[in-house]
């Protein structure tokens, strides 16, 4: 408790003090007001201060070994689809499970992203350069068939 709630007196001094003049009758029932709801509010904030602290450390706990379970099964998984399940189970599906989902699909993503990156660094000049080939081959064989007197259909 603080000195205020424990001496209204004092904490009634210190207001008009402050003001520099005696309270109002109105003054002086909003500050008893206010002195009773710190009291209410001290006798019970311990507790649940307490209560608090102790639900928030069990939530850190549970996330901890969430992510732990997480990580183990990241670790365990040889391919991708072990992470990624065909389907989501039907509701309720826990938070695990599109937790895994949604990290599968990113890692997915990526892996697409990096294979194709990675053709393209490697094989897309040879890929233009066949592309031209087959373009300039196309061409050449339509010259050539232009030039060839063409035999009448029956």
């Amino acid at each position: 408790m603080t000195s205020f709630t424990k001496n209204p007196a004092l904490l009634h001094r210190f207001a008009e003090s402050y003001l520099q003049r005696s309270l109002t009758p109105e003054e002086d029932l909003k500050l008893q007001d206010f002195l009773a709801s710190m009291q209410i509010a001290e006798q019970g904030h311990p507790r649940r201060a307490v209560d608090d602290i102790q639900l928030s450390q069990e939530k850190i706990a549970a996330s901890e070994r969430a992510l732990q379970h997480l990580l183990e099964t990241v670790k365990s998984a040889s391919s991708l689809n072990e992470l990624r399940p065909a389907t989501l189970p039907s509701a309720p599906y826990t938070d695990m499970q599109l937790v895994m989902a949604q990290i599968a699909d990113i890692l997915v993503n990526l892996v697409q992203k990096e294979v194709t990156q990675s053709f393209e660094h490697n094989f897309g000049s040879l890929n233009q350069q066949l592309e031209a080939a087959l373009l300039a081959l196309n061409a050449a064989q339509k010259a050539e068939n232009a030039g060839q007197p063409q035999e009448p259909k029956s």
